[in-house]
């Protein structure tokens, strides 16, 4: 009875959502110099700036995975640390897949909304997209060059913030938990890609008013990735409150 689980499917299912699998996937990503006072303005407490303003823009489409199935989409992140650990701090997580946004909204705390994405490799050539409400906001292009040591991506991680918003409208309902996703990463190939980038904005999203100051590398993959993920610490739900509206459109633009 799916309203209402055993003692033993909670246990599946918890055992699942604990060691999830990203299988198969085939990734454009672009990595990018920001400015210090746009990372000094978006970094929520208590995240602090990486030693050098840098951001990564990654589209994605995986094939296979014991979560959510296949689904396709992206993200675009700018590097942080807390305290000694460094990752990155998703700022957008666009997906395809209504099973993708409820497990990484829910679980994760992803930034998730729903978007197109598709990610094409024609011989040298190699473009990734992403498209909100009938916008391509998201853009990669370019050859693709020499083989690069897949080292490079054997590990990742990144941050998000768990938490909900009170529907009385007096702010959080408590304090939010910072999120630590640690990826540890198969990878079948990785190349250097010369890339091109645009980013474009819609009313409800961000993606036109994150400032790129240069393109600093681009490269395609072919990768399996699978997380473990912890909470490191919680965060004063009225400090983080003004940081809390980037993964809600702008519900305000409809107020009559």
């Amino acid at each position: 009875m799916k309203f209402v689980r055993s003692a033993d499917e909670i246990r599946k299912i918890m055992s699942t959502i604990s060691n999830p699998k990203f299988d198969e996937i085939k990734m454009v990503g672009a990595m990018f110099l920001t400015t210090p006072e746009f990372v000094e303005r978006v970094l929520p407490p208590p995240l602090k700036p990486a030693a050098a303003p840098m951001g990564t823009i990654n589209i994605i489409e995986v094939d296979r995975s014991n979560v959510i199935g296949a689904f396709k989409g992206g993200a675009i992140s700018i590097s942080a640390r807390y305290n000694d650990i460094e990752g990155a701090y998703c700022l957008t997580m666009p997906m395809d897949t209504d099973a993708a946004i409820i497990y990484g909204r829910e679980i994760f705390g992803e930034p998730k909304k729903q978007a197109i994405s598709k990610v094409t490799v024609n011989g040298d050539k190699v473009e990734g997209s992403v498209e909100r409400q009938g916008i391509e906001v998201i853009n990669i292009r370019g050859v693709i060059g020499a083989a690069l040591d897949p080292v490079l991506l054997a590990s990742s991680a990144n941050f998000h913030y768990k938490y909900s918003i009170n529907p009385d409208g007096s702010g959080l309902d408590s304090n939010p938990k910072l999120v630590h996703a640690v990826f540890t990463n198969t990878v079948r190939s990785v190349n250097a890609c010369d890339v091109e980038v645009k980013l474009q904005g819609t009313p409800d999203d961000i993606y036109g008013d994150i400032p790129i100051e240069q393109i600093m590398g681009g490269m395609v993959a072919f990768l399996d990735m699978h997380p473990k993920v912890t909470y490191l610490a919680e965060v004063d739900k009225d400090v983080f409150l003004p940081y809390a509206f980037v993964k809600i459109d702008q519900y305000d633009r409809f107020s009559y």
